[in-house]
This record gives structure tokens, sequence and C-alpha cells, in this order.
């Protein structure tokens, strides 16, 4: 009998541990989410605030308000009314025994203010929309595991149907979001009326970053996007045309070494398919390196600034005010000797290809600024090759000529020419063009190829190897 009441008096202390624990816990996660609301209560023109937050020993719940004012239409007499959305939080507080965590965090969205009627028509037919799609973890070490599930449905009208295939991002952060580890998948999305056919297979992607400094990540981000396709009539009842862009990737990598970073990213395009004449493939690879990194998170710091300030999302206002960091950032970066290495640009079309690369480096200094341009090029290195098929350029000029020919026809200033002879004239001026820009040594011909380089340094330019006087000089 002793020997049991200990153990009842063990369980007892136990018990009231752990809810001592849970109790301490839910408090800690109600200050938690007081101070993010407080953090983040003005972004701009949205607002967040909180409602209604029920705390209970083993859960709370609490609610969150988005407001938001949608731009308003230039022709729009009175103000944008404000849009809310509501959020439903759930909070389950730890220790969690069957699953060791501190707490658990599911998310809803429950209603939109003000309603039309199309939020409720929509849940009607899509009930799934109703149930939880954020989910939070925290775990006991600090760690967060995070993710976001935007169910598939598809609506049916009477014009035809629209598929959405879900959504899914997943994210593992460590204590203080040092470092971000995730992936995001957009299956599909179709849609089928009378004037348009549209589907595309999403996207999706991969990345794993770690702060190197407070809003500044390195690491590796990968985005492929699926193929696209879409029909539309030229014209009422007319035949329909269509468009076809096949994936695209865009692979980025980047490394800091404690002061700079550097950042190597490549692009892969599959090509663009229009009238069964097929644009592409095509790749870009661009490295930038020597970017000091205080610069960079200090431009991030006060660029959030800029928007969480701003009162509206006017292009203009936000322009002014973010164009001078863009200013100030530069003038930082250039003391860190930054580097800019197009190293491949290829571009296939039915007419030929394009190739290039481009160098750029700026050797700076202190003083240097935007104000003092002629100073920046004392400082400036580059160097630039271009190959392009005569077919593609002679394609691009030939239809710039021949649109300023028309253009002419139609104001009286030639005469009405056909069809033949404005391509005929077109192509005796391209000719004569291309001749001058050889014989001024721009550009050289070969095996049908246009081909040029150029090099700038420090002041000086040259084409082809021969130096090319700048502002007016000898």
């Amino acid at each position: 009998m002793k020997k049991l009441t200990i153990v009842i008096l063990i369980l007892a202390v136990l018990c009231a541990g752990w809810a001592g624990a849970t109790y301490y816990i839910g408090g800690q996660a109600q200050e938690r989410y007081e101070n993010l609301l407080q953090q983040y209560a003005q972004l701009g023109p949205v607002t967040l605030s909180g409602k209604d937050y029920q705390r209970g020993l083993l859960s709370s719940e609490a609610e969150t308000l988005v407001e938001f004012t949608l731009p308003s239409v230039e022709d729009q007499q009175e103000p944008t009314e404000p849009v809310t959305l509501v959020f439903r939080h759930t909070l389950r507080h730890g220790p969690l025994t069957l699953s060791p965590a501190l707490a658990q965090v599911e998310t809803r969205l429950v209603s939109v203010v003000p309603d039309s009627g199309e939020f409720a028509r929509v849940l009607a037919k899509v009930p799934e929309l109703a149930e939880p799609f954020a989910f939070v973890r925290v775990n006991l070490d600090g760690s967060m595991n995070s993710r976001i599930e935007l169910p598939a449905f598809q609506e049916m009208t009477e014009e035809g149907h629209f598929t959405w295939g879900g959504f899914r991002f997943e994210m593992d952060s460590a204590p203080g979001m040092k470092t971000l580890v995730g992936s995001f998948d957009l299956p599909k999305v179709e849609l089928q009326e009378a004037d348009v056919d549209f589907t595309w297979d999403g996207f999706r992607g991969q990345f794993d970053l770690t702060e190197t400094r407070p809003l500044l990540y390195v690491g590796t981000n990968k985005a492929t996007f699926g193929s696209m396709e879409m029909s539309l009539p030229e014209h009422e009842g007319g035949p329909r045309k269509t468009v076809r862009m096949e994936g695209f990737e865009v692979v980025t990598e980047s490394s800091s070494d404690g002061k700079l970073i550097r950042y190597v990213q490549s692009m892969q395009f599959a090509g663009l398919t229009v009238e069964g004449k097929t644009y592409g493939p095509g790749v870009c690879e661009v490295e930038v390196s020597n970017l000091d990194c205080d610069a960079l998170a200090g431009f991030q710091g006060d660029a959030r600034e800029v928007y969480r300030n701003a009162d509206n999302f006017n292009p203009d206002e936000l322009a002014a005010q973010v164009i001078p960091l863009y200013g100030r950032l530069v003038e930082k970066l250039v003391t860190g000797n930054p580097e800019l290495n197009i190293r491949k640009l290829h571009f296939s079309t039915p007419m030929g290809d394009f190739d290039g690369n481009v160098q750029v480096k700026l050797a700076g200094g202190q003083g240097l600024t935007l104000d003092n341009p002629a100073a920046l090029l004392e400082h400036l290195e580059a160097a630039a090759r271009v190959s392009v098929a005569e077919g593609l350029i002679g394609a691009v000029m030939a239809a710039a000529v021949k649109d300023n020919l028309r253009a002419a026809i139609e104001q009286g200033q030639v005469p009405p020419y056909s069809d033949e002879e404005i391509a005929a004239l077109a192509e005796q001026q391209l000719n004569g063009q291309l001749e001058a820009l050889v014989a001024q040594n721009f550009i050289l011909r070969e095996g049908g190829q246009i081909k040029t380089s150029a090099t700038f340094n420090r002041g000086e330019l040259a084409v082809n190897g021969q130096p090319l006087p700048l502002f007016g000089g000898q």
C-alpha cells in the first residue's frame, strides 16, 4: 500500500509538472503571437490585428484580421473599400507526448469582409477550402516545421471548367530562422472555356538557405516551371492560334566568405512554339561576385521599412523612395570591386542563333558616387562578344525597315509600293546598312555570322580591336 501511494504521488507530481509546463508554454505561445502582431502590425497598406484570443490549458484559439486596400482604378471616383481576411488559429500546447513538440498551430481562412457571396459560393462547391491549410510545429529545440496545403479541386461552369491541381509548401527552419530548407509544388492549372484553352503543368522547386546577415540568406534555390499551352481565336469566329512554351528552369547558387557574396544563376529555357515555329532552346549563365554583405543587408532592411511605412502601393511614390536606396547601395558596393560575368548567353531561332558573353568589373574605391559618372567610368573594365546569325539579324532589321516604309507610304512620303517592292527595298537598305557597319569596323561578317567584340578599359573603348573615341574625342 505504501509503495502504491508513493507511485501515485510520483504520477501526481509528474502530471502537475506536465500541466504546469503546458500552461507555461500556452502563455509563451500567446506572448509570442502578440509580439508578432505588434512587429508586423503595419505592412504598408496591409494591417494585421488580433481578435478574441481564448487561452486554454491544452489548446487555445485566436483570430488574425488581415486588412488591405486593393489598388484603385484610375477613373474610379470613390476610394476602394478595404478587404479583411479573417484567419482562425488553433494552438495545441506542449509538451506533446505522442509527437514530442512544444506546440502545434493550425490555420484556416474563415471569412472575407465584405462578403460578396463569391467566397461562400466557392466554399459550398469546394468544402475542402474551409479545412486548415497552414500548419506549424514548434519542436523542443526551438526549430520549426511549416507546411501550407491548398487542396486540388475542379469547378464546372456553363462555359467550361477550371482545374486547380493544389499547392504544397514545406519548410524546416532552425532556431532563430538561421537556416531555411524546404520545397514547393503546384502540380497543374487548367482552364477551358469557349474563347480560351489554357493548360499549365505548374511549377516546383527546392531551397536550402543559411542566414549570413539579418534578412540576407545564401545557399541554393531551384525553380522549375512546367510547359504551358494556350489556344485563343485570332478574331471572333476565326481559327484558333496556339502558343506553347516548354519548360523553364532557374537555379541559383550563392555563397559568402563572411564579408562578400557570390551569386551564380543558370537559366534554361526549353523553347516557345508559335504557328509551328520554335524559338529556343535558350541558356543564360550569370555570375555576380564581390558583393558586400553589410551593404546588401542594409539595403534589405531599408527597403522593407519603405514598404512597411507606405500608405499605398503607388508605383511612382514607391520608386521615388526606393531609387535613392539603390544609389546608396551602389556607392557601398563599388568599394568591394564587384564583378558581373554573363558567362554564356545562347538562344536559337528558326532564322539562326544568338551567342554572347559579357564581363564587367568595377575597380572601385572610396568616394565614388552615381553623381559623378565620369569617375565611375575611370574605374570600369568591361568586355563583350556577340555572334548572331546573319539570317536572324537580317530578319529583325528588315522587319523594322518594312514598318518604316509602310508608315512613310501611309503619310504620303513615298509612292504606294507593293509588298514585293517593299521587300526588295528593305533588303537593299539592309545590305547597305550592314556594309556601312562593316566598313566602319563595327561588325564582322564571317561564315554567315555577324560578329563583334568590344572592350572598355578605364575610359578607353575599342571595338573589334580598334580604338573608338568617346564624347567626341579624337
